[in-house]
């Protein structure tokens, strides 16, 4: 199990809103348009490391039609199951994200996926953790997706591992997040481009990096 180092920053994120915040996430417009909480928002969102918060079913409430949920924790996932049982659309899965490289299929794949600390906390842990999680988040988007990580590093201690060109994001924009505590922190959100066509309207898929190339470039 991983531990946050320090309890204040955990208490801190408490007070971040990611609803409003994925809302905002440039590419995921086809996903987060703003809508009444009776519509239905096209597009899967994952909650990564979701814990015992109400993200899922926030985003559930304002239209985000499909939301899945992972964690570390059988409690936090059991509780949820139990919570949101009269929720069609979320689902709940236990999963250790750095156990190793690639994620269960039955997961899918996402338009728009969230972290709040998750990352922070798993940096704690060191860098094979860190990479590991991040490449199966990675993947486990679809094209012209979105990553939105919420950090209280400023420092690029968390920045660093989201940068690497082996990811294939197209863009990643920091804005800076100031919360009721000691900390501030920063609002990255990783960009993927869409669908490539050629002339004869066919996808073009783009070769991915290795996990291992992704693993030397946040190393070197």
């Amino acid at each position: 199990r991983l531990f946050w180092p320090d309890g204040a920053r955990r208490a801190a994120l408490r007070h971040v809103r990611l609803a409003p915040i994925a809302a905002r996430a440039p590419a995921a417009a086809p996903v987060a348009t703003p809508v009444g909480a009776q519509a239905a928002v096209r597009g899967a969102v994952l909650n990564v490391g979701c814990g015992d918060s109400t993200l899922s079913e926030d985003l559930w409430d304002a239209g985000y039609a499909q939301v899945t949920g992972v964690d570390i924790e059988e409690r936090c996932i059991a509780a949820a199951r139990a919570r949101t049982a009269d929720k069609p659309g979320l689902q709940w899965h236990t999963l250790d994200l750095a156990a190793s490289t690639g994620l269960p299929a039955e997961l899918g794949s996402f338009a728009l996926a969230l972290d709040k600390g998750t990352l922070d906390a798993l940096v704690c842990a060191g860098d094979e953790a860190a990479c590991r999680a991040v490449w199966n988040v990675r993947h486990a988007l679809r094209p012209g997706g979105v990553l939105v990580v919420v950090t209280l590093h400023r420092d690029g201690k968390v920045a660093r591992f989201l940068n690497a060109h082996a990811l294939g994001f197209t863009r990643v924009d920091a804005h800076l997040l100031s919360v009721p505590s000691a900390f501030d922190g920063q609002v990255l959100v990783c960009a993927l481009a869409g669908d490539i066509l050629n002339s004869d309207g066919n996808t073009i898929s783009s070769p991915l990096a290795s996990y291992a190339e992704y693993r030397a470039e946040v190393a070197g």
